[in-house]
């Protein structure tokens, strides 16, 4: 199958020529992303748990599980995985030598946790691992009291880091037989709604505005009136001027219950860049 990045739409973003003159560029439309609805956790049977062993990229392990290392997203798509470099594990080499940059002494304490504590009939009156102060101190039923040692113990900041990324290890995987319809109600989601800023191959283009050369210059200021007296104002390149109490940032999202897949939909104010609303309504500069 296709990388992730043929499935995106194209949109034309405004830019300034070198001759001054106003023009476009044709782009990948990068705010349009897909994730999986909330109600897939119905169907968690879809899925199995798969441990991620070391130095395993996420492309080496949609070729071990799909045949397909183009399908990388469809692995991080289905765990929410947005940036793979933080959220995807790391090696080990490369996960002691991020302690050892970070941390002045990878052995200090990062907090304490409880010991398992069982009653004499065999009941378990405490749970291991809880995170808790220093000072916690395990009370029995019978009204004594336990000893530090025998109610908590400590964590390291390298085995705090640790357990963090061995937690990351654990990644659901859907069933190679739901992929193919997967990436196909994902292309469906991420793709522009009819809309007359299309053009005939698909791509969109919103008119270009000739304040769009000025809005990221320090010397470029707005005389809206509105915005003057509300304070600071956004400027679009379709809009104009919009008052400064306009939510600078909007998510849109459309969910379908039937195929478990939602897209979602950005618009940024400040030097504004906005996604179609429902797949292709007017942004700045094109989005």
């Amino acid at each position: 199958m296709a990388n992730y990045f043929t499935y995106l739409p194209n949109v034309y973003v405004g830019q300034e020529e070198s001759d001054g003159r106003l023009g476009y560029r044709l782009i990948k439309n990068m705010f349009r992303r897909g994730y999986l609805d909330p109600i897939i956790e119905k169907y968690i049977t879809a899925f199995e748990t798969f441990y991620i062993t070391d130095n395993m990229r996420p492309d080496q392990l949609a070729h071990k599980v799909y045949g397909d290392s183009n399908l990388d997203w469809v692995i991080l798509m289905v765990n929410n995985i947005i940036d793979p470099y933080t959220q995807w594990p790391k090696s080990t080499t490369d996960l002691n030598n991020y302690i050892q940059e970070t941390y002045d002494n990878p052995d200090e304490i990062h907090h304490w946790e409880t010991n398992e504590v069982k009653l004499d009939d065999g009941t378990i009156f405490v749970q291991k691992g809880v995170e808790v102060g220093e000072n916690y101190r395990v009370t029995l039923p019978n009204g004594s009291t336990l000893s530090k040692t025998d109610s908590i113990y400590q964590v390291s900041v390298a085995e705090h880091e640790t357990y963090l990324n061995e937690q990351k290890r654990l990644i659901s995987l859907i069933s190679p037989g739901l992929v193919e319809t997967l990436v196909d109600k994902f292309e469906g989601v991420v793709a522009y709604d009819q809309h007359p800023e299309l053009d005939l191959q698909g791509n969109k283009r919103s008119p270009n505005s000739s304040t769009s050369p000025y809005i990221n210059r320090k010397s470029y200021r707005t005389q809206s009136g509105i915005a003057s007296a509300l304070g600071e104002a956004i400027t679009s390149f379709d809009y104009g001027p919009l008052i400064a109490l306009q939510t600078a940032v909007t998510d849109v999202s459309v969910a379908s219950t039937s195929t478990a897949v939602t897209t979602v939909s950005s618009s940024t104010g400040g030097t504004s860049s906005s996604s179609g609303s429902s797949g292709s309504s007017g942004g700045s500069g094109g989005y």
